[in-house]
């Protein structure tokens, strides 16, 4: 469950990963550090011994190593190798942001009353995340936990006829009397596809009026639960309503279809029980609280 930190930290991590996205959100100074100009400066991180842990320092501020081997995860995360280049890239953007972090607090810009609310928004909203990231790392989602909720999916699609798929074909038009008149002539032997082509107006009237293979849980509850009682090469009796008008339809195959095994789709189901055990673990919370509202 992204919350607002997550995001802001998220697209504040992305332009420290990308170089031209910082280059723009810090102006053409920043660039211009970058390329070299302000490396011989008092500033910049000169060639020295340093602590233990310590990747630079700036103005007797340090940047830890565990700093950068954070971003360097982070970056690893979205598929750029780990490599001295990436590590030093990291570091020079680490130390451009110290500078202009403290230029900004030695113009006191961090003390107005807006600068407040939204530190103290970015601090509220770190301990949210550390506090739901705690919370998953001591309740583990279970390989068990995991595949029963498969188990379960997989019943209620079957429940619901998803294991099936249907080929339709399909005339839709603006009234019931005009898709009785259609269905009466399909009837009496008249192409169904020819008269999709001249009446119809779906989409799919090029086509003659056949659809992509569809499972119920695809379609309109009005029409799934006629569906699902047709065999294959079988003409629905009656027109269907719908918000697109009047509907003949016609199931031309019917197909089984296997769900996805377990293997393909473990990484989501442990989202959706991680997701889970975060809106339980809020509720909880919320209800023990003493809020009190307007």
């Amino acid at each position: 469950m992204p919350t607002m930190w997550s995001m802001y930290a998220s697209k504040t991590l992305r332009a420290l990963l990308d170089p031209d996205t910082f280059y723009r959100s810090v102006g053409r100074v920043v660039r211009f550090a970058l390329t070299g100009a302000w490396a011989c400066t008092a500033v910049w991180a000169q060639a020295q011994a340093l602590p233990a842990g310590v990747a630079a320092s700036v103005n007797g501020v340090t940047i830890t190593k565990a700093q950068v081997d954070q971003a360097v995860a982070a970056a690893s995360a979205q598929g750029r190798p780990d490599s001295p280049e990436l590590r030093q890239s990291i570091i020079d953007q680490l130390i451009v942001r110290e500078v202009l972090a403290q230029e900004s607090a030695r113009q006191k810009l961090d003390r107005s009353a807006a600068a407040k609310i939204q530190l103290a928004a970015a601090r509220q909203n770190v301990l949210v995340d550390l506090l739901l990231a705690d919370h998953l790392a001591k309740n583990p989602i279970s390989d068990a936990a995991m595949a029963t909720e498969y188990q379960r999916q997989v019943r209620m699609i079957e429940e619901r006829g998803g294991s099936q798929q249907y080929r339709l074909r399909q005339i839709t038009v603006a009234t019931e009397a005009e898709a009785r008149q259609l269905i009466a002539r399909i009837r009496k032997g008249e192409s169904m596809a020819d008269l999709a082509k001249q009446y119809s107006g779906s989409p799919s009237k090029e086509q003659g009026g056949l659809l992509d293979w569809l499972s119920p849980l695809q379609m309109l509850p009005a029409v799934s639960n006629v569906i699902v009682n047709l065999q294959a090469e079988t003409l629905a009796a009656a027109p269907i309503a719908t918000p697109g008008g009047w509907n003949v339809l016609k199931v031309e195959a019917i197909r089984s279809v296997k769900p996805p095994s377990f293997e393909q789709t473990r990484d989501q189901i442990r989202e959706a029980l991680a997701r889970e055990q975060r809106s339980a673990l809020i509720r909880k919370l919320r209800a023990e609280a003493k809020v009190v509202t307007p």
